[in-house]
């Protein structure tokens, strides 16, 4: 491994100065992020409930190359390193990505290997064939939007990457983003049919720029996902619990349409986000009917602005994601949540998308241009009750385990109240503060469950220097 960085390194440099000769622009920049966690009673324990600390590094560096207006080049590196154990929910988090991946977690091991690791998460170039068409080739990241359905997710321990071909058809009004990639790759099959297992992605993001002054933003998107077999050997990421049912195993599609808007009203702001999806799934070998997908997510959020007192914005936020509530196992009706941002749309790192609702208020406070304080009130519940909840891996920052006794009926998952407080101090470097309290909702407290049904609290410092 320290050869081939060092070839890396090598290259990288020779590169750089080859570029340099011809007068490219070099540039280069990145980021040292350190963060400290403490979590106190992760698993909910009635009394004596136990404690977990960790240390996470993360750090990135990129180089950039421009020869002209016209072509750039970019490569992106990402360190990870743990230090402390999370040996409540599966150990420490395991970051190592399977070959093809979007930086999906392997989750196998607990090696060193896995849980301190250098990769390239950017890798492209760029190619501006005209003053209105341009195109992007390699491994990227990008956040459509809010990050309601595709997000880069820096905030995680690697950020999302996608192996392919993007490009963007620019007018005075919009821009057009489309193309496609490769986010999973399950290997090839054995036995005497051969199958690559592979997942897909074809998108298309329209985003206006031409708009009336109340109209602040608006994206429509469409994003299609098809997988040659399986459900959860080649799901995507993260929180896509497995596509489609267990009971078909089949080749699928599936369609998300999306929307995102934000309005301005003076003192008043709207931010609006929906989604729908369909598709199919084929049968299993045995079975004869196919598997309809059918569901939809929104979530909206108002806020009302208060700029001579402190900068102050009072908001409330109502989020909805669809369970499977049909009985017939010919349709699932469960939002099967995609690439979206897990820190802004889920409930204190631990509930994900996913048969979610929530109902949440906050207020933000800026006395100043550097400093930013916080609290967040949330009221998390299943959408449907015949599904569970979609919890958060450890992988991706949840310390916690959630009871596995839990009520077939009712739905409340947690009341969770969150602080924060931000502070640049220029150059920058940037602090920040945050704690959770976490108490259960009445979907973990049946008859059954008489041991695990506590509160928790979580707390993290940490800094982040940019260059």
């Amino acid at each position: 491994m320290n050869k081939l960085l060092a070839f890396v390194a090598v290259a990288m440099l020779s590169a750089g100065a080859n570029a340099a000769d011809k007068g490219a622009d070099i540039k280069f920049g990145g980021s040292m992020k350190q963060k400290w966690n403490w979590s106190n009673n992760p698993t909910f324990a009635s009394s004596s409930g136990g404690q977990e600390q960790d240390w996470t590094s993360k750090n990135q560096f990129n180089i950039s190359a421009m020869t002209s207006d016209k072509l750039m080049g970019f490569i992106g590196l990402t360190h990870t390193g743990v230090w402390g154990a999370n040996a409540y929910n599966g150990g420490k988090g395991v970051f190592s990505a399977t070959a093809g991946s979007v930086g999906t977690p392997a989750g196998a091991t607990n090696t060193n290997a896995g849980q301190d690791l250098l990769q390239v998460t950017e890798g492209w170039m760029w190619w501006k064939t005209s003053d209105s068409f341009s195109m992007k080739a390699g491994r990227q990241a990008t956040t459509y939007g809010s990050g309601f359905i595709m997000s880069k997710n820096d905030d995680l321990a690697f950020p999302y990457f996608f192996d392919g071909l993007m490009a963007r058809w620019s007018w005075d009004f919009a821009d057009l983003d489309f193309g496609g990639a490769k986010i999973g790759d399950a290997g090839i099959t054995t036995g005497t049919s051969l199958t690559d297992i592979e997942v897909v992605a074809y998108a298309a993001n329209l985003s206006f720029k031409t708009l009336p002054d109340v109209l602040k933003k608006l994206d429509f998107m469409v994003l299609q996902l098809q997988g040659d077999t399986g459900t959860a050997a080649a799901a995507p990421n993260l929180a896509i619990p497995a596509i489609g049912t267990s009971g078909n195993t089949g080749s699928w599609n599936l369609m998300t349409f999306g929307l995102y808007g934000m309005l301005d009203f003076g003192m008043l702001d709207i931010t609006a986000n929906a989604a729908i999806q369909s598709g199919k799934q084929k049968p299993a070998a045995g079975t004869t009917a196919d598997t309809a997908f059918s569901a939809s997510a929104y979530n909206l959020q108002a806020g009302v602005n208060f700029p001579e007192f402190m900068k102050a914005r009072l908001w409330v936020a109502y989020h909805m994601d669809s369970g499977d509530d049909s009985s017939a196992t010919a349709t699932f009706e469960g939002y099967q949540p995609l690439f979206y941002d897990v820190k802004a749309y889920s409930v204190a790192g631990i509930w994900g998308m996913g048969n979610l609702t929530n109902i949440s208020l906050g207020l933000d406070l800026n006395p100043s241009d550097d400093t930013k304080y916080g609290i967040n009130f949330n009221m998390a519940s299943r959408s449907k009750e015949n599904t569970a909840p979609t919890t958060i891996s450890s992988a991706y920052g949840n310390h916690y385990v959630a009871p596995t006794n839990v009520s077939a009926t009712e739905k409340s998952l947690a009341t969770t109240v969150g602080l924060m407080a931000t502070h640049k101090y220029g150059h920058g470097l940037t602090a920040w503060a945050g704690f959770d309290y976490i108490m259960l909702g009445n979907y973990y407290k049946p008859a059954t469950n008489t041991t695990n049904t506590g509160s928790g609290m979580a707390l993290n410092l940490g800094a982040k220097y940019s260059f």
